[in-house]
């Protein structure tokens, strides 16, 4: 197993309950990977033990050879960027001013920002498509606005691991598929992409590896065409699963519930 950020048999358990499951991941540098599961199957869980927020029960993560346990906060925040899924803020802070906020670790919290630091800010704010937003105060801001807000802040911290949760919630269609071409190409630079989501066909149009939990368990790891197999989604998803292949080449998958189709028709009375 090797990747810039390891987990080797993570276990977290909470009360009585065991959220994750002796769960052992690699997340490569230069790849974008998905953590995918149904509601309640670990994958937050499994992105904050990978980010050092919260501390497994048993097992460790390692970052670039060291384990996390042992590396500064500061140093992790130099190098991991996490987005949670509420990126609510309760202050009126501008756009940029949040943005600016990913700078922090490499600057302190009293220093002043430098070239560098206004380019990166830049950089960010551009990436995300807020230009036009740049002096509004987040409580002005939709919620999809200020998921791209907490993206560009987390771009801004320059990491070389980022942990997504729910990367594409709130967005409308056109900026979710911006995000997604944004983690392809921060791959491409060498970074390590991580995401948890619930949106299969989306993610698996940009995704290296794809990694499916069930019940706080790995269930399989590797390429979308042989993780989300019409037998696996079915088993685990409960949904049908048609994959085909778009102009450009690439896998499409289209998931369908079985039946969905005859209970709409009964619910309205309609009859064969």
């Amino acid at each position: 197993m090797s990747g810039a950020l390891q987990g080797a048999h993570l276990t977290v358990v909470r009360g009585r309950r065991t959220i994750l499951d002796d769960a052992t991941l690699a997340v490569p540098s230069g790849a974008v990977t998905a953590i995918l599961g149904p509601n309640g199957s670990g994958k937050s869980t499994l992105l904050r033990v990978l980010g050092g927020l919260w501390r497994p029960t048993s097992g460790e993560v390692t970052l670039n050879g060291r384990p996390l346990s042992t590396v500064a906060r500061s140093e992790v925040a130099r190098h991991v960027a996490f987005l949670p899924q509420d990126t609510r803020c309760d202050f009126a802070f501008t756009v940029e001013e949040i943005v600016a906020m990913g700078r922090l670790p490499h600057r302190g919290r009293f220093a002043p920002a430098g070239v560098r630091d206004h380019d990166v800010i830049d950089e960010a704010i551009a990436s995300c498509d807020l230009e036009s937003l740049r002096t509004r105060t987040v409580d002005r801001l939709s919620g999809g606005e200020r998921q791209r807000v907490a993206i560009a802040r987390c771009l801004a911290s320059e990491p070389t691991v980022l942990l997504l949760d729910e990367p594409t919630a709130h967005l409308d269609l056109e900026h979710a598929l911006t995000v997604f071409a944004l983690c392809r190409s921060l791959a491409a630079a060498g970074k390590a992409v991580v995401m948890a989501t619930h949106d299969l066909a989306g993610a698996s149009r940009v995704v290296t590896n794809a990694v499916l939990l069930r019940e706080g368990r790995i269930v399989v790891v590797g390429p979308p065409l042989e993780v989300l197999t019409p037998a696996r989604c079915r088993e685990v998803f409960a949904v049908e699963t048609e994959v085909l292949v778009t102009t450009d080449g690439r896998p499409a998958f289209v998931f369908s519930s079985p039946g969905a189709s005859e209970r709409s028709a009964s619910s309205l009375g309609v009859h064969e």
